[in-house]
């Protein structure tokens, strides 16, 4: 499956609001944009400008329609909660976040997992249509500080925590919980007043566990009832079939692992400030049937290893005038990943994501007030899922 997603949006915001000065506005589309660059890692955080800010924010958001993927929800309501701040505190600058997120999904079929664009090799399914119930937590924490009097030299630690829990209120029950984990840890140094450089490394851990239940007798594994029937998908091709009474049969966890290397090149020209971060990350996860509770000589095995590797790449500029200013935010982002299937003894499943996003902005200032923003978003996506059969496996290589 190749698609390839074109989306243009063009925003016009104007300022009612009285501001500080041509530097800092709250509410501008620039700020946030330049806010949300700088302080969500730990190899940019001592780059901000801005040292005292916080904000909370809260909504509602209802996503419907006929133009939907076959595993998407007919309906979607989202009920969310964030707040996220910065603060210098003496010689520390700390950064944080936290989101809390309550989603409910009608009408999903053929997809006993959550989250339908996750790009795992192996999932749960079965033809019966059924109404998810979520919820998602997200924290991110950093400290920043300086390690010479100079400060030419800053170090600092950061961690991102999130966890989701889902399930579904009808047969079959899937019940899905994962979380994810990512301590950092970087370094960056001043070569000149205006030229900065930094390191970043990250460790990743994530885990995954799902389990399906039919609580009604009459639905299990019985051929009158077909669309109770659970199925295990390797890939977009091969399925096995899973029964539909035995829990054992129908659960499974995974663990992942993996790291993160990233840069970043701060430089404070004539005609702009200039941004650019880079990265690489690779991630190993093994899909696994849990032994059998009943039977003492069942053990733990290994359904799939998937092995994954993500390039992403971010230009940020910025140019300020008397009565305007200028911004572009670009990113690039490249993720592949292959599994190599136990029961088909090779690779049977390859994915592949690109992306680039472009937003460019213009502002302009009257008395050093913001008075209007012009601003566009574009991005480009490009997707591919391939597999294999039981009885030939996916030839591909990256």
């Amino acid at each position: 499956l190749i698609s390839r997603l074109l989306l243009l949006s063009f925003v016009f915001t104007p300022f009612f609001i009285k501001a500080q000065d041509t530097t800092i506005n709250y509410f501008s589309n620039e700020f946030q944009q330049r806010y949300q660059f700088y302080s969500k890692e730990a190899l940019s955080l001592s780059l901000l400008p801005l040292k005292n800010y916080a904000t909370i924010e809260g909504g509602f958001k209802h996503t419907g329609g006929d133009y939907k993927l076959a595993q998407d929800a007919s309906k979607q309501n989202d009920l969310f909660f964030r707040t996220e701040g910065t603060r210098q505190l003496n010689k520390f600058l700390v950064s944080g976040s936290f989101s809390y997120e309550r989603t409910t999904q009608d009408s999903v079929g053929y997809l006993l997992r959550y989250g339908v664009t996750d790009n795992s090799p192996l999932y749960f399914f079965s033809a019966k249509k059924g109404n998810w119930l979520a919820g998602k937590y997200s924290m991110n924490g950093i400290v920043s500080t300086p390690l010479s009097k100079d400060e030419k030299l800053n170090a600092a630690v950061g961690i991102t925590y999130q966890a989701l829990n889902a399930w579904r209120n009808t047969d079959p029950r899937p019940d899905y919980f994962t979380y994810y984990m990512q301590p950092d840890a970087a370094l960056n140094y001043k070569l000149t007043p205006h030229q900065v450089i930094g390191i970043q490394g990250s460790y990743i851990r994530k885990n995954m566990e799902t389990i399906t239940e039919i609580r009604n007798p009459a639905y299990k594994n019985s051929a009158f009832y077909p669309e109770y029937m659970v199925y295990l998908q390797h890939g977009y091709g091969y399925r096995e079939f899973r029964g539909s009474g035995s829990t054992n049969a129908t659960s499974m966890t995974s663990k992942t692992q993996g790291w993160s290397l990233k840069g970043i090149y701060d430089i404070n020209t004539a005609i702009g400030n200039f941004a650019i971060k880079g990265g690489y990350t690779k991630q190993t996860t093994s899909f696994i049937k849990k032994a059998s509770t009943t039977d003492a000589n069942d053990t733990d095995s290994t359904y799939t290893k998937y092995y994954e590797k993500t390039w992403n790449a971010s230009l940020y500029w910025k140019k300020v005038s008397a009565h305007h200013y200028w911004a572009l935010l670009t990113n690039y982002t490249n993720h592949q990943g292959k599994d190599f299937s136990s029961l088909l003894h090779g690779n049977n499943y390859v994915y592949s994501l690109e992306t680039i996003k472009v937003q460019p902005s213009y502002g302009h200032y009257k008395n050093n007030q913001l008075q209007y923003e012009l601003s566009l978003n574009g991005s480009i996506t490009n997707t591919l899922k391939a597999d294999g059969t039981a009885d030939q496996r996916a030839q591909y290589n990256f």
